[in-house]
């Protein structure tokens, strides 16, 4: 009968959480691009790698904190490839 009145569904805690995660994922590579880069995307205004040391910080961070959120979802039951896919999903 839902489906006849087109409710939309919640998604379940299992992608909540793994939404959760990739936020978190994005939230602080954004606050460390932020902090690093100097130069700005001229269409979006976004923090931009001006060189190849400033590009080598912001792969080496995303690097980390991939590595700390595969973590953290491993604690909570989550693969890998469901981390890294919410992480794309998201971009």
């Amino acid at each position: 009968m839902k489906d006849l009145f087109i409710e939309w569904r919640q998604p379940t805690p299992e992608k909540q959480a793994l939404q959760g995660l990739a936020k978190r994922y994005h939230d602080r590579c954004d606050f460390f691009d932020r902090a690093v880069c100097s130069g700005k995307s001229p269409r979006s205004g976004e923090p931009m790698p001006v060189d190849g040391y400033e590009l080598g910080l912001v792969n080496r961070n995303a690097r980390q904190v991939r590595d700390d959120i595969v973590g953290l979802g491993s604690a909570m039951g989550f693969t890998e490839e469901q981390i890294r896919k919410a992480i794309q999903d998201t971009a």
